[in-house]
């Protein structure tokens, strides 16, 4: 089984990815780098010819993501018999015009996420919400769908406790106010108006920017730009809890490293975090009266002890093993072949 791996840029996650297949690779992965506009097109070009000269040397191509690249891929791969695996992250089945977000917000690459689909020959969403989603926009994909939870490592982690930095943290990349609604930083600003006593940590901005785009946030929020993995692990591993009160989650790999690392997580009850976090309690479904979310978190804190993110973490290690990812991923993409 050799595998041509295509990847949008290099992330975590991807990256994992391309490690559990590494005996598998044809040759290098090829990386878009986030390319955009004219570079994208560049890319896509230097894709299709690095296919057509490589024909002999793989039998998968393995894709992360559908988009544009990928519709190109699946018409190539019908024309030379390859097997197409495209990897669902959760923007490919959105549609959530009031944030300008979403792959099937726009006609054109509506079609080309669609079309990629269709031509794929597995679909691999990363949760229960995202195969959810795949069956409700075409039933016809169920057959070749399949959840596969993605994988991390974890004996990286231990809590220290007796070095507690921050109270409460959250993690987001994003410069687009839209992108941060999604990701609720604006509740996270809620949080910590409400518990002006305790410390905050926002990772992921530029302090500058998110004090544009939230105005009205308190001093008691630290604003720490993009981190190497290795140190985001050891701020998580000094931090209490961890909020992610989004408004839009189709898996939520941040609070599954956050819960490894010993913080007790507070999520909102959308997309596949309930998939992360099981136990109700940590889970917040309503957001329409302020005080009564709030104070839903207030009673967590009181209620918090050593044995709940343990508790936490047990879930974790039965359903997001990096060998049990590793073990199905390889599986599945050798019954393509056979």
């Amino acid at each position: 089984m050799k595998i041509f791996f295509i990847k949008p840029q290099s992330s975590t996650f991807i990256d994992k990815d391309e490690s559990i297949l590494a005996d598998y690779l044809a040759f290098e992965s090829f990386n878009y780098n986030n390319a955009r506009g004219l570079n994208y097109v560049r890319k896509t070009l230097q894709l299709i010819t690095t296919f057509v000269f490589s024909l002999s040397k793989f039998q998968i191509v393995y894709c992360w993501f559908a988009d544009y690249h990928s519709f190109v891929l699946g018409l190539l791969c019908r024309l030379f018999n390859k097997r197409l695996v495209i990897i669902v992250g959760g923007y490919e089945t959105a549609n959530l015009p009031e944030y300008n977000y979403g792959g099937q917000l726009k006609p054109l690459r509506r079609f080309c996420i669609n079309s990629a689909l269709n031509l794929s020959h597995a679909i691999y969403p990363t949760s229960d919400f995202l195969l959810k989603e795949l069956k409700e926009l075409n039933p016809k994909w169920e057959t070749k769908s399949k959840r596969i939870y993605l994988g991390f490592d974890l004996k990286v982690t231990q809590h220290l406790t007796e070095k507690q930095r921050f109270d409460f943290i959250t993690i987001c990349d994003s410069t687009s106010l839209n992108r941060c609604l999604l990701k609720g930083i604006d509740r996270f600003v809620e949080v910590a108006k409400f518990f002006p006593n305790k410390k905050f940590a926002l990772i992921g901005m530029n302090n500058q920017a998110f004090r544009a785009m939230f105005p009205e946030s308190t001093s008691n929020i630290l604003v720490i730009s993009k981190t190497p993995f290795a140190e985001l692990l050891k701020i998580l591993q000094k931090s209490k809890v961890y909020l992610q009160l989004s408004r839009r989650e189709s898996f939520g790999s941040a609070v599954f490293e956050s819960i490894v690392c010993g913080c007790i997580p507070i999520v909102a009850d959308i997309g596949g975090l309930p998939e992360i976090v099981s136990k109700p309690g940590l889970r917040i479904g309503e957001f329409d009266k302020e005080e009564l979310w709030l104070n839903q978190i207030n009673e967590i804190l009181v209620q918090s002890n050593e044995l709940m993110p343990e508790e936490a973490k047990k879930v974790v290690e039965i359903k997001f093993a990096f060998e049990k990812r590793k073990a199905e991923l390889i599986l599945d993409l050798q019954k393509l072949i056979s």
